[in-house]
């Protein structure tokens, strides 16, 4: 039998958050990143590397070291997964600090899913988009922390559209790791999805899915997700991964140790290591 003082490789493959507030907070109750990690609980480690205030411009650099200093240091785990999530920030109004053009954010999107799979060829790629803003709630709010309004639906459906035509789209087309998750159509409804509206018909839908969709459950301060969106992206994710790549779904890979009902209590502590990688 085997002492104790035997060190195994226990390391679990991992899933890496990348984004901005969005993806920070997302650990928070209700949010996306607490029902990926609740999801693979034994399984995966789901690492949070979003990063407030950040837009494309300032995330690109970044992703080679992030991804190099995130990759477990020893044993056999590696890197399965990666969410792309900004866009947020670099839809505020042109000349404010975050502010990234249409074509340069589409152009950094690129790049950075380009840097994952070059730095990690084996792990699978999943852009989600911007979401959708409720303009009036977060002007308000911004109002009274004696900041300026910066944003607007407007552009929120710009930057969604682009990465969506220019990115997530080519992208899945081409390389079958990569994916494209829609959240603006996850939050709005497939009833209310994008279509191209124009004129009055354009600003009508605009005013109506925000008051009717955007409610403070899913966007507490207009921009934000709150915990019903933080669901609905979450179990999106979860349903697209095991649609995508099945390897990929949670019930799938092995989890970590026996289940204590399954350990040789006759032979111990060689049992507690079954699934272990040595």
């Amino acid at each position: 039998m085997m002492g104790t003082s035997v060190i195994h490789d226990v390391a679990q493959d991992q899933i890496v958050l990348l984004g901005d507030s969005i993806t920070q907070i997302s650990f928070g109750n209700g949010g996306f990143g607490s029902v990926l990690a609740d999801h693979y609980q034994r399984r995966l480690d789901v690492i949070n590397r979003g990063l407030s205030g950040y837009n494309t411009k300032w995330v690109k650099p970044v992703v080679r070291s992030i991804l190099a200093t995130t990759l477990p240091g020893t044993g056999a785990a590696t890197l399965r997964l990666v969410t792309v999530f900004l866009g947020a920030n670099d839809s505020v109004f042109a000349g404010g600090e975050q502010y990234v053009s249409l074509p340069e954010f589409s152009d950094n999107l690129n790049e950075i899913i380009t840097t994952i799979r070059s730095a990690v060829p084996e792990a699978k790629v999943i852009l989600i988009s911007p979401p959708p803003l409720h303009e009036a709630r977060m002007g308000a709010i911004w109002e009274e922390r004696g900041f300026p309004k910066d944003r607007s639906f407007d552009n929120a459906l710009a930057y969604y559209r682009a990465s969506r035509d220019e990115v997530g789209l080519p992208w899945e087309e081409r390389d079958a790791s990569v994916a494209f998750l829609d959240l603006f159509t996850t939050l709005l409804g497939a009833e209310d999805r994008d279509t191209g509206r124009v004129g009055k018909e354009h600003t009508e839908w605009a005013e109506r899915v925000q008051a009717e969709k955007l409610g403070e459950d899913v966007l507490p301060d207009g921009l934000h997700l709150g915990p019903t969106a933080g669901k609905l992206l979450g179990e999106a994710l979860i349903d697209l991964i095991a649609k995508k790549w099945n390897e990929l779904a949670a019930n799938n890979i092995q989890h970590l140790m026996p289940w204590h009902s399954d350990i040789d209590k006759d032979n111990l502590p060689d049992s507690l290591f079954v699934n272990a990688r040595n």
